[in-house]
Parts: structure tokens; sequence; C-alpha cells
């Protein structure tokens, strides 16, 4: 458990302390004492508390090299160390989000590893419901990915990265799959207005750039629509709008020997916010999913929601690590019977098997229904896009 005692990865370890078919967990962290706390505070046998730096190369496969999976919670800038560090120790390797390079596909199955690219929320548990509507509907032919993520900007390192690298102007990989094609979109654009579970409620959702988008459309040929949209707070949102205006989230040295404007405003909102926690309004991370295709001869739209009893401040990374613990624990349990190198989620889990998983967990809710639509999709008008 790399970043075990993080935001989202302690309670990764929390879950996998729980199952019986867990030997053994090293909770490493570049925080000793952390980790050393979370091990007191569940008091439960098989647990182990290391200091690790993800810089020290060797001291990362050396520690890799001892167990059977590697579980990486650490922010995904980190993503490119770390699976090179998997790779090295030929060893199984599980993450919350990444985006891996050809190259890094190519080196894990060479190296005969199984990787799999995403295992919490979305990524994951996204990727799973697509195969779950897959196999009930006679073709699926849109997906939509929905989530609203309220919290404040910058409670850990990891969380500030992802938000500025969701919603910055310069970043590379925020697409959708429209007819065949993906689509480049920019910062705040391709809305759509969902309605979420209270208190979350109506909410206007934007693309994002996250890797469903790309796996999808491959692994469910029918697919002719496939997007990934979410927003955070709205004031963070405004707040995020004008950062792009100015520049000032831009990929662009500010000047000889100087840092990027990207990397001085994320020192500079750590600097006034990291840390912060405040519980107001309620911390969420709630899901909507729209997957439409054909059902006994009629069109229907497939409406999947998951959403989360009140955590207080843990509800972004209890949400997320609950079902990372879901998909690390069946990757130890299945290893490397369903392919080798990076296999996306909706490949490597059974909807049958890790859907009542995530239904079990306490405090998250999952559910869905079908709703007859009154024309074919080909007649239906296309989702706005503003």
């Amino acid at each position: 458990m790399l970043g075990g005692a993080g935001e989202c990865g302690r309670h990764v370890v929390e879950a996998l302390a729980a199952a019986e078919e867990i030997e053994r967990i090293v909770v490493a962290d570049a925080d000793l004492d952390a980790a050393r706390g979370l091990l007191e505070r569940l008091a439960a046998p098989g647990l182990e508390a290391v200091e690790l730096d993800v810089a020290d190369a060797g001291a990362l496969v050396s520690a890799a090299a001892a167990v059977d999976c590697l579980v990486n919670c650490t922010p995904f800038p980190l993503f490119d160390r770390v699976i090179a560090a998997a790779i090295e120790a030929r060893v199984d390797y599980v993450d919350l989000i990444s985006e891996p390079s050809l190259e890094q596909r190519r080196r894990a199955a060479a190296a005969g590893i199984v990787a799999i690219s995403g295992v919490g929320m979305s990524p994951g548990t996204t990727n799973v419901l697509c195969a779950h509507a897959a196999s009930e509907l006679d073709r699926l032919d849109e997906f939509y990915v929905n989530f609203a993520t309220f919290r404040t900007i910058a409670p850990s390192p990891g969380l500030l990265d992802t938000i500025l690298w969701e919603l910055g102007d310069d970043c590379r990989t925020r697409f959708q799959f429209q007819e065949g094609r993906y689509l480049r979109r920019a910062s705040q654009e391709g809305s759509h207005l969902v309605s979420f579970p209270e208190p979350v409620g109506a909410q206007r959702v934007y693309v994002m750039p996250h890797p469903e988008t790309n796996t999808l459309p491959q692994s469910f040929p029918d697919l002719r629509h496939v997007a990934v949209r979410g927003t955070w707070n709205p004031h963070l949102m405004a707040d995020i709008a004008v950062l792009n205006r100015y520049g000032l989230l831009d990929d662009a040295p500010l000047g000889d020997g100087l840092p990027t404007a990207f990397d001085a405003t994320k020192q500079r909102i750590w600097q006034k916010f990291g840390g912060q926690r405040r519980t107001w309004p309620e911390w969420t991370l709630f899901v909507v999913i729209e997957a439409i295709g054909e059902l006994d001869g009629a069109m229907v739209e497939r409406r999947y929601q998951v959403w989360h009893e009140p955590w207080g401040t843990e509800g972004t990374g209890r949400m997320t690590g609950l079902q990372a613990a879901v998909g690390a624990r069946l990757l130890a349990r299945h290893g490397r019977t369903r392919g080798v190198g990076f296999v996306d989620p909706e490949r490597y889990f059974d909807p049958q098997e890790y859907l009542p998983e995530i239904e079990a967990i306490p405090g998250l809710s999952l559910s869905w229904s079908d709703t007859e639509l009154a024309a074919p999709a080909d007649q239906r008008a296309k989702q706005p896009q503003t």
C-alpha cells in the first residue's frame, strides 16, 4: 500500500485489513508517524508500517518485490516512478487513476505482470457498470459518466493535483467520444445538466479527462458516444475559470530557470489553503451514469446512481478508497488469470462478482433503473454541447 496513510490510501488499508483472504499489508508512506498511527487505530493482525520515499527508486523496487500486489495511492504525477518500480520488481499493480503510455503498456506486458489503471469510483466502478450495462442490454449505444465532488481545493497534495489536472486548460487528454471520433474539449466545455441525489441536487457538469473515454469504446465497439463529465463546488469552478483566463494554469515557464505558471500557482494555492478541511458544504462524491441502448426492441436509458451517506470531510477519500479496496482484493484473488500487461477494469472485473462487493460497503448506495425512450437513438436530439 504505497501512500497507504494518505487521503484515500488509509481507507483502502482499513477495508483490506478486515478481509480474511489478505494475509499481510505493508503500509508504505513518506509519513511514518501517520502510517504507525493508522496501524494503532486499526489494531489488526498482519499490518506493517514502513517509511518509503517514492524518489528512492532502489528502496521502492525492494519493497515492491517483497509483496504480491503493489497498490499505488500516491498522487498521480508520481505514476511514472511507481509503475517503473512495479515492472522492475515484476509485481502486480493497481492504482486510482493513471494514463499509461504505449511504452509503459509494452513493458508491463513484457514483464508478465497484470496492471489495472483505475480502481476507485471513476475510473473503476464506472467501467464495471459499463460492462454490466453491455451485458444486460441487447445493444449499448451511449455511456455517460457524471460526477459531483464537493470538498475544499487542497486537503492534500494529491487532491490538489487532481482538480488542477482535470480543470487546467493545458490538459491534453480531455476528450469525449462522439460518433467514432475523439473530440478535444477545453476546461468547462461540453456541459450537461444532471440531477444527483440530495443534498447535491441538480448540477451542471463538464467534460473531464478520465480514461473511461478512451478504454470503453475499445472494449465495447457498439458504443457511439462516451463522455466523463464532472464538477466541484460552484465557487471552485468559478475560481478555476479565472485562473485559466489569466494563464495561471498554463504549462509554460515563467522565464529562464523559473517554474511553469502551473507549478507556481499550485505551490501558492498549497501555501494558502493546503490542509484546509472545512465541513461545509458536506464533502461528497456522487455519480450518476446514463447508459442508452436497445432492450427487447425498445430504446431505453439505464440510470445508475452511486452515492454515500454523510461522511464529513472523509466523503471523497472514503468513497474512492473503499471501492479501490474491492478492486485491489479481487486483483489479489485472481492475479494473472485474466491477462497480463495493462488490463482495463471493464475487462478484468466480472460485474457479477464485483458489484455485490460494492453494494455491501456500509454507507454506500448503488441502484439502477430503466426508462423507455420515446424515439430511437438516431432520432433523438443529441445532448447539448455548450
